[in-house]
């Protein structure tokens, strides 16, 4: 909605989580237990916000021993579920922290919970829920209930109707296309209806008591349930959920595609372990990451809800409408307008280099490096975020094996820099130009953009790549890229070299290829 926030405080005692958010909001404020948080805690944390007026606290009570999935569960006051008791009272701390300020409250539900319990729930927010599932929004559903302290109007797409429990809102809207959030070389199984709702991912050994839908599997799919650890509720294991890999396997969705179902960016959750942790075990961590997913709002229907209080306070306009709400899907996952035409017209040259200048536009306060991919940079501390390469079709232009091994790896990185930067001479057209320049070494990336480096054998490297740009006349944008997805490291580690005494078709040590862009601009 690009509305920018004055502060932001966090209540989350998942460290996973936290780590997402601290990557996606790096001056965010956070506090562990939401049992310890009181008045004094929020003024000692929001000192340097004591001027805002307008609050908006919203909030997702643990769902565990409520939910239909846990035929277990101990009600409202089971021991996690029971937190919620402490949300009227976190509510008069935020009034006392800044008082005389207006506050605005959204609270979250699944709609699964029983009726018994959901009394309860319309007793601690005062009001009656209502009832929202994003399904006839996007691909996938999300039964939800929500309880807004603030009156939401109907528009264009919007049908209200008034049910015992609550009042149900759809939000009718225009699904984005298939090619927008599925995986290149992936396609549906032809069954496929859409993605049901997506689900805390938890290995085990042996299936969970009484999992629900079990009864309604095949045979076939009873041997994916196992395959995949039990890691999702049984019934969504069923063909007409699945999508269909580059190997033609039949897989639940991955965490990329349910980051973009949800409404947040691609790679959103990407953070929520160290890179030690994702060295040792990829697939541990993208267990991680769908589990943080099964438990996030989704992000669309939440902005909807928001954007009927703000505009109500004169922040916006007017609420979002149903086609607006779907842009802003879009605008997360940062399907910019240039990306937009470049699906429909093809490679085409002018759109692609729209798309490299909005790129460029977002760089980091002292110039040099992209800091966001965002539509709306809000935090000047944050570090580069990785730049997505499927905005471009790649081709290896230049390949080389190196001459001297037992170098340090930063040391060959800032070379390959320097290879790419003569490569790019070659063409007196590209004199006195300004481009964009994807790395996947931070430290590469961080000595550029200071002009040296502590390390003598690094500086050399570096006066190089200084000299090569201050010959052409060069403005050099730096791009930070997660080595998984950089598209010139996978080819750079099969380069063949025909030396004396080697046998034709041997592989030589690891060389370094610079990839491009079909239209990289000049």
């Amino acid at each position: 909605m690009g509305v920018v926030p004055a502060v932001h405080i966090h209540i989350e005692n998942n460290e996973e989580a936290s780590r997402v958010v601290h990557a996606a909001y790096p001056d965010s404020i956070h506090l562990a237990d939401i049992r310890a948080v009181d008045a004094k805690v929020l003024k000692e944390a929001s000192v340097h916000a004591c001027h805002v007026k307008k609050l908006i606290v919203t909030y997702g009570a643990p769902c565990q021993n409520v939910s239909g999935l846990n035929p277990s569960g101990g009600g409202v006051e089971g021991s996690k579920s029971s937190l919620v008791w402490e949300v009227p009272r976190l509510l008069k701390a935020v009034e006392q922290a800044w008082p005389g300020s207006q506050v605005a409250t959204v609270g979250e539900m699944v709609a699964s919970v029983s009726a018994k319990d959901q009394e309860v729930y319309d007793k601690i927010n005062g009001q009656k829920a209502v009832y929202m599932c994003p399904s006839t929004l996007g691909w996938m559903k999300r039964p939800r209930i929500y309880w807004p302290s603030f009156p939401l109007r109907g528009g264009p797409g919007v049908t209200v109707s008034q049910q015992p429990r609550w009042t149900v809102i759809k939000l009718h809207s225009k699904r984005m296309g298939v090619s927008k959030w599925l995986p290149r070389g992936w396609s549906l199984h032809k069954d496929f209806v859409g993605f049901s709702t997506f689900t805390r991912a938890i290995v085990r050994k042996k299936p969970p008591f009484m999992p629900a839908g079990i009864e309604r599997l095949k045979k076939h799919e009873l041997a994916r349930y196992q395959q995949w650890n039990f890691r999702y509720p049984p019934y969504q294991m069923q063909d007409k959920y699945m999508l269909v890999n580059s190997r033609r396997q039949m897989v639940p969705a991955p965490s990329e595609v349910r980051e973009i179902m949800m409404g947040f960016r691609k790679h959103h959750t990407f953070h929520c372990w160290s890179a030690s942790e994702r060295r040792e075990s990829a697939a541990k961590h993208e267990v991680a990451r769908c589990a943080l997913l099964g438990n996030a709002f989704h992000a669309p229907t939440m902005a909807w809800i928001l954007s009927n209080q703000l505009a109500a306070w004169g922040v916006l306009p007017r609420p979002l409408d149903c086609a607006e709400v779907a842009d802003v899907n879009k605008a997360i996952v940062w399907e910019s307008p240039e990306r937009t035409r470049r699906m429909e017209l093809g490679t085409n040259q002018e759109c692609l280099l729209g798309l490299v200048r909005q790129l460029m536009a977002r760089q980091s306060m002292r110039g040099g490096a992209l800091s966001s991919t965002a539509a709306v940079l809000i935090f000047k501390g944050a570090m580069p975020e990785s730049v997505d390469p499927d905005y471009w079709h790649w081709r290896t232009c230049l390949a080389v094996a190196w001459k001297h091994h037992g170098e340090h790896i930063n040391v060959l990185e800032m070379r390959a820099i320097a290879l790419a930067l003569s490569w790019r001479l070659r063409n007196s057209k590209h004199l006195g130009t300004r481009f964009l320049h994807v790395v996947d070494s931070m430290v590469c990336l961080m000595s550029l953009l200071k002009g040296r480096s502590s390390s003598l054998r690094l500086n050399g490297a570096i006066c190089k790549c200084n000299s090569l740009i201050a010959a052409g006349f060069l403005a050099q944008v730096l791009g930070h890229v997660r080595t998984a997805l950089n598209p010139s490291d996978r080819p750079s580690r099969f380069a063949e070299r025909k030396a004396k005494g080697q046998v034709s078709g041997e592989y030589s040590k690891p060389s370094r290829h610079t990839s491009r862009g079909d239209v990289c601009p000049p």
